[in-house]
């Protein structure tokens, strides 16, 4: 019986030795949401094998399907990495909690296009120094798995319309789009990072 081949970008998050040369590469795919791979020798010394596989690198991936949460890479190329966030330490320590919180919360076998675009988005606005709080990435989680609250209980209606507005123009900037003269008031970004906050708490998010 042929198994259906599965391709995809991935996006590495964390890396687990496994037995003597081996890695299990953890991470995310637009398509497929969380998957882990088994890397067969992959912490051998080799000059042929260049770039490695490394944090924060985007590789294609081809695989078989089966009823397994860890699989064996058919064909794995790269794309693309952002090794200039080693210029940005603080900002390197923020996203090594986020990986967190996307590998505690993103499903194997759920898309997740929306977080894979607001994260690959965030990385390149860091490496081009432009601001990106990884507030950003966790509301991109919460909006594409709909537990964005109706309320921003501002204290009123005007500031709760104006409030909408600047969510729904931040979720377009997160994922990728133009936005046009888009500016976001500190006012609204403290309340709008407490909401997150809080939002991520009563939903057991971590």
């Amino acid at each position: 019986m042929h198994r259906k081949i599965l391709s995809t970008n991935f996006i590495v998050l964390k890396k687990t030795p496994y037995m003597e040369s081996s890695l299990i590469v953890s991470g995310i795919s637009p398509e497929y949401g969380k998957i882990d791979f088994l890397i067969k020798g992959e912490r051998r010394i080799s000059k042929k094998k260049s770039p490695e596989i490394d944090l924060f690198r985007i590789f294609n991936v081809e695989y078989a399907e089966k009823n397994s949460n860890i699989f064996n890479p058919l064909v794995m190329e790269y794309v693309r990495g952002f090794d200039r966030l080693a210029y940005y330490p603080d900002k390197l320590v923020k996203l090594l909690t986020i990986t967190g919180f996307l590998l505690r919360n993103i499903h194997y076998a759920v898309s997740c296009k929306s977080v894979y675009s607001a994260l690959t988005n965030h990385l390149e606005r860091v490496i081009q120094g432009i601001a990106s709080p990884v507030m950003y990435i966790k509301l991109a989680y919460l909006h594409e798995n709909g537990l964005l609250s109706d309320s921003l209980s501002f204290s009123t209606s005007e500031e709760e319309r104006r409030g909408r507005r600047v969510i729904a123009l931040l979720l377009r900037h997160i994922i990728g789009e133009r936005i046009p003269d888009f500016d976001i008031p500190d006012e609204y970004m403290n309340k709008l990072e407490e909401w997150v906050d809080s939002l991520c708490l009563a939903n057991h998010i971590l």
